[in-house]
């Protein structure tokens, strides 16, 4: 069952959307960064999960995303997927936005901490 295709901007930025699908390299990976070929091999490993964590389609995914810095973490379902992913030109500051490509999804409980 295709799920969709939806995601987060981190800092207003296309390159550092988190994505949630339902494609076999699982939710969390960070599609601007592990697909841009310019980028270091270490730097797309990093935006690439380490596993999927995906709950069933249908069924709600709890994300916790840390960014600090230029390093974002995902945690999906209590599991990290991204640890620490390094992402060179991750603007210092700006708006998240939710995102999808016209697919049924919902968001629910948002929460934004400001970290120091």
């Amino acid at each position: 069952m295709d799920a969709g295709d939806s995601g987060i901007y981190l800092r207003g930025s296309a390159k550092s959307q988190i994505n949630i699908w339902s494609w076999p390299v699982g939710s969390g990976e960070i599609w601007g960064y592990r697909t841009d070929k310019n980028m270091p091999a270490e730097v797309r490993r990093g935006a690439t999960p380490i596993l999927n964590a995906d709950k069933r389609p249908g069924e709600w995914n709890r994300f916790e995303i840390t960014a600090i810095g230029d390093k974002v973490t995902v945690v999906l379902n209590g599991k990290t997927v991204v640890r620490q992913a390094r992402l060179p030109g991750l603007p210092a500051r700006g708006p998240i936005a939710l995102q999808h490509h016209g697919d049924r999804v919902q968001f629910a409980n948002i929460y934004i901490k400001e970290l120091d």
